[in-house]
């Protein structure tokens, strides 16, 4: 049964530190030389704006497109796994990555592409959609990110920002691997351009990897394969931009279960496949650079996504054999609406509108057959219908105090929304979920202790409200049914940290300190 604990406290103290000299945020496979300008890097997402690294309140990671075009691997996942404080799992899914920051579930990181969420409402967390010759530059928040990112972001935030157009009419890439481990294969190819004005690019990539091998054999389940294609458009009217980018990503993977665990009583024996795991979207964004003495610009996006996954599960007891089909489609609407103004010249003030709404369609089909008088044997065949809307209101203000101090505050309010719209299990029937509101706060100071070095100090809190898994349909673990709880409380942490940035000729240092307490966190 899913259960929230009253009080559940989880605190985590950790030390990083990184220099140009010798640690860089990059994988082994990818070789890449560390750069002593790490802290230089611009990035977009721990503000919703440009910012330099090096005056950022947040603890940050930057992947470069540089470092992206130079690596040689065969998932994001793969370029993510030496970034300090990031952990990558498949929860035994090949193929599927998930990402955890400073060790919580994967289901408490916001993904991002684009700065647009991908979500997906499953116990394990959001893999990784997206092919890494499609991406451009990836940004790692670490720490809470809720107050301008939302539900989700209660350990961090991966934003995978996708290649736009090109620079000439007419240009293409064309790239491919072999895996000798798996007998797999990949291929990219990508054509691009700017016509006047109007920037374009359409991609494909296909993966195809079969069982891994290992010097003690070959290990079963672990095959799979995907497809995706990309579309982008974008052109500038004067002040005005606007970009539209299509996302097509179909996979289908093995689960490799471990033979202590198919063995585990009551289990004799334990299979589980994922024959489809896909993701649709489509994004528009439009940004309007107004740049008078009070308002700076105008930024609008939207998307519509659909993810159709179908899960097929065999498990065997000593009492009986029972097979699973769960097939559920998934409907994201997106849309945010963001303000950014200078009303006085020390302050940058941003305020923004979000709104996100979640509806997934699920039916169960599911065959037992029993040699035990404990257990019928029978189909049963069962639909749910369930959809949580969120709208949010966030602001965020930068204030330079003096020529040494800058500090950062920011608020968001949540207004969450849940329905059961459809059942026909028993014992249940249509009604409104647990809604919430709630109000969740940061602050910052960054502190120029002098040319080369920053102080820096900030407290967040963090939010995630219970998925549409844990409130309304439940799921199959094992040889038992996780039921859903209506009632449970949202997840709540506040995060303290603090570190100092130094750069100094061919020395670079970035190290972090942080606390977190966590409370009402779910289990099942």
């Amino acid at each position: 049964m899913v259960r929230s604990s009253s009080s559940f406290s989880q605190p985590v103290l950790a030390w990083v530190a990184c220099s140009a000299l010798g640690c860089g945020a990059m994988p082994a496979a990818a070789n890449p030389a560390p750069r002593a300008d790490m802290l230089e890097d611009i990035v977009i997402t721990a503000s919703r704006g440009k910012q330099r690294v090096f005056d950022s309140a947040a603890t940050l990671s930057v992947i470069t497109e540089q470092e992206l075009d130079r690596a040689v691997v065969p998932s994001l996942a793969e370029m993510l796994r030496d970034v300090p404080g990031v952990q990558i799992s498949d929860s035994g899914q090949p193929g599927m990555s998930r990402i955890r920051i400073r060790g919580e579930e994967s289901r408490r990181t916001a993904i991002l592409i684009n700065s647009q969420e991908v979500t997906d409402h499953h116990e394990i967390g959001t893999p990784l959609s997206v092919h890494p010759a499609m991406v451009e530059r990836i940004e790692v928040v670490r720490g809470s990110g809720a107050v301008l990112y939302g539900s989700r972001a209660l350990s961090g935030v991966v934003n995978f920002l996708t290649r736009k157009g090109g620079t000439e009419p007419l240009q293409a890439t064309v790239s491919g691997g072999y895996d000798s481990a798996t007998e797999g294969y990949n291929g990219f190819t990508s054509l691009f351009g700017n016509v006047q004005g109007f920037e374009y690019r359409l991609a494909w990539a296909k993966s195809d990897y079969d069982d891994r091998s290992t010097p003690e054999g070959s290990m079963d389940n672990t095959s799979y394969d995907n497809e995706s294609q990309y579309l982008f458009a974008g052109k500038s009217f004067g002040d005005h931009r606007l970009e539209y980018t299509y996302e097509d990503y179909q996979s289908s993977s093995h689960t490799y279960v471990e033979e202590e665990v198919k063995s585990t009583f009551p289990l004799t024996d334990f299979y589980i496949e994922v024959p489809k795991r896909d993701r649709d979207k489509h994004g528009l964004f439009y940004n309007w650079a107004i740049d008078n003495s009070w308002l700076q610009s105008l930024e609008a996006n939207a998307y519509h996504q659909q993810s159709d996954r179908h899960f097929y599960t065999q498990v065997e007891t000593v009492w009986y054999l029972r097979d699973t089909n769960s097939k559920s489609d998934l409907t994201t609407d997106g849309a945010l609406l963001q303000l950014n103004f200078q009303p006085l010249g020390n302050h940058q003030l941003l305020a923004g509108i979000q709104y996100l709404d979640d509806e997934t369609d699920q039916t169960r089909h599911v065959d037992t057959f029993s040699w035990t008088p404990t257990t019928p044997s029978g189909i049963e065949v069962i639909q749910d219908k369930a959809s949580i809307e969120t709208w949010a209101g966030y602001v965020l203000d930068q204030w330079q105090i003096n020529d040494q101090l800058t500090m950062t505050a920011g608020l968001r309010q949540y207004f969450v929304d849940g329905d059961l719209k459809y059942t026909d299990r028993p014992g249940l029937s249509q009604r409104n979920l647990d809604d919430d509101n709630e109000l969740i706060g940061t602050a910052g100071l960054v502190w120029d202790y002098s040319d080369d070095i920053r102080l820096r100090a900030n407290v967040s809190q963090g939010y995630v409200y219970p998925s549409l898994l844990q409130l309304a349909t439940g799921a199959y673990a094992g040889s038992s049914f996780v039921h859903p709880d209506p009632n449970l409380d949202p997840e709540t942490s506040i995060n303290y940290e603090m570190g100092m940035r130094l750069q100094k000729n061919n020395l670079v240092l970035d190290a972090t300190a942080f606390y977190t307490e966590s409370k009402d966190y779910i289990h099942h």
